[in-house]
């Protein structure tokens, strides 16, 4: 059952990269051979800044096997914005292969998650989005010393799925750093009103409130639960 959901998310992913192509890029060349598009380079895109300590940051690069320049997508894993890491890599084996520059990224996690070299940073709001949109800046146009130096087209999507959803949401919906943001995102399942009272006490979904608060920093209550929100829960996409 756990190997075929993976391949029912693997192949709801690509249905939805596509329309993502549609969007980003009108003319894209047919795919070379399945799961042999790339080779993944780890990079260090940013750094996650914060008076606790800066924390690098860093991607999973797949660049097509050509000359030519591609839209970029940002991959973002999910984890109850307190785990996770770089998604598996037949996704961005699919994504590369269907004609994108691909950067699967970290971001820093909430308490108990930490990334290497987080150390004290809690990764709370709005730390997490901040290095979503680091990296939206990174993937625009990626430094010289990228394995996608000169290869990127100037467009980037995003696909994520949970808590990276949100994200993807967050920074398609708004400016962030540098007032940039996602030209076009695939959202799969993801946390977009943390103004819902309804949503965060019910009790079919436990977990699910209990992931929201810890990643805001607050505690059941109005000031943090309410239509008001608090000012580090009070955001709705």
């Amino acid at each position: 059952m756990k190997n075929e959901l993976v391949s029912l998310n693997r192949i709801a992913l690509v249905i939805m990269a596509v329309v993502t192509t549609l969007i980003l890029s009108p003319i894209l060349r047919a795919a070379p051979t399945r799961f042999s598009c790339a080779t993944p380079v780890i990079e260090q895109y940013g750094i996650g800044h914060s008076p606790s300590g800066n924390t690098p940051l860093r991607w999973r690069a797949f660049v097509p096997r050509d000359s030519e320049k591609h839209p970029a997508i940002i991959v973002i894993h999910g984890g109850g914005f307190h785990s996770g890491d770089f998604t598996d890599l037949e996704t961005d084996q699919d994504l590369v292969c269907a004609g994108f520059c691909v950067f699967d990224i970290e971001y820093r996690l909430a308490p108990p998650g930490k990334l290497p070299g987080q150390r004290r940073d809690l990764g709370r709001y709005p730390e997490q989005t901040d290095d979503v949109a680091t990296a939206i800046l990174a993937a625009r146009s990626p430094g010289p010393g990228s394995v996608a130096f000169g290869r990127v087209n100037g467009k980037v999507g995003a696909v994520g799925g949970s808590a990276g959803a949100t994200h993807a949401a967050y920074c398609a919906a708004a400016p962030t750093l540098g007032g940039d943001q996602f030209d076009a995102a695939v959202l799969l399942s993801g946390a977009y009103d943390f103004h819902d009272p309804a949503s965060l006490i019910d009790t079919r979904c436990l977990p699910f409130g209990a992931d929201v608060r810890n990643y805001v920093g607050c505690s059941p209550g109005p000031a943090c639960d309410g239509n008001g929100g608090s000012p580090r829960s009070g955001f709705a996409v």
